[in-house]
């Protein structure tokens, strides 16, 4: 053999070597800078922290109705928690912080089986392990393994939040004034659906176009039974976590906090600069209930609606409401 040929040979049993002895080095290096601060770990754990309080309830209680048959409530299970895996980052304390979204977006791309499947182990073995390091470390890898609780994600309440005075009786079937004091029993406590409108003083003429249209919605089907509808001012009005965390800071913004999912409410995701109509508005209340008397009702409103005010409701402009 010759010199070169030797030269070659050991050249590649050098690199072969190198290889080999990198891998590891390159794993515990990753492994090490692996950040439970950082956006994609913080993400994670809120991907978690949404699974244990929004869907793990309605999983365990799927579980339990099936219990007679248990083999066949396997695929049901795994079903139900993939539905509700798929909307996991529009939950609002992922989607109104955008590099949480986006993060979030981006593990459920490449690991949603592998969330899901963990999920589904967890129900099925009685939380018999961390549910917290098992996705967001062994699944995901982007928290380091001594991650194991989703408590930093958890905002600290205060003794007392800015609020306003309450606005005494309000009468059903218009539009309500909520304020931080009475946001519990109004919204969270209520067995309504409750459409609110957030709005900052940062942004009034937006505020004071889209009130006008809500207004006109309110008078249409605000006497609905389990509808409510009202505004609360953010700028004097502080939303106690964790339903304040959902709405973004310093925006306007409207959705319907469901009576079946509080902590999953639905947002109207463009409000076109105040430029929408009371079809627009009408239309997401409808498509966003969750009583099925509300939809009923609402559906009967706009069964004896004719067709020149529909077409009026459709292109109104908000300065003639």
């Amino acid at each position: 053999m010759g010199r070169s040929s030797r030269r070659r040979e050991s050249t590649a049993v050098l690199c072969c070597a190198l290889i080999l002895l990198a891998s590891p080095s390159q794993a515990r290096k990753k492994a090490a800078t692996l950040d439970d601060r950082s956006d994609a770990c913080r993400a994670c754990k809120r991907i978690v922290m949404n699974v244990e309080n929004s869907i793990l309830p309605t999983a365990k209680q799927n579980q339990k109705e099936g219990a007679p048959k248990q083999s066949l409530n396997v695929g049901a299970l795994e079903h139900h928690i993939s539905e509700k895996l798929a909307d996991v980052c529009t939950f609002s304390s992922i989607y109104t912080h955008k590099p949480f979204f986006r993060e979030c977006e981006n593990i459920m791309e490449e690991y949603e089986e592998g969330v899901v499947a963990a999920v589904l182990e967890y129900v099925k073995r009685k939380a018999s392990f961390n549910l917290v390091t098992k996705v967001c470390h062994k699944v995901t890898s982007v928290c380091p393994k001594t991650t194991n609780s989703t408590e930093s994600e958890v905002v600290k309440l205060k003794d007392k939040y800015m609020s306003e005075r309450p606005h005494g009786d309000q009468k059903k079937g218009g539009l309500i004034h909520i304020v931080a004091a009475d946001w519990m029993e109004r919204v969270i406590n209520s067995t309504d659906d409750v459409v609110v409108f957030h709005y900052s003083q940062r942004h009034s003429f937006v505020q004071s176009k889209i009130q006008k249209s809500l207004e006109a919605v309110a008078s249409k089907i605000g006497h609905c039974a389990g509808l409510t509808i009202g505004t609360i001012n953010l700028g004097l009005n502080e939303i106690p976590p964790p339903y304040g965390d959902y709405i973004a800071e310093g925006g306007n913004s409207l959705c319907n906090w469901r009576f079946a999912e509080r902590l999953h409410p639905r947002f109207l995701k463009d409000l076109k600069e105040g430029d929408i109509t009371v079809y627009d508005l009408l239309d997401f209340v409808y498509n966003s209930v969750s009583i099925p008397a509300v939809f009923k009702c609402i559906s009967e409103v706009s069964g004896s609606v004719s067709r020149e005010e529909l077409s009026q409701l459709r292109n109104s402009d908000k300065s003639e409401l």
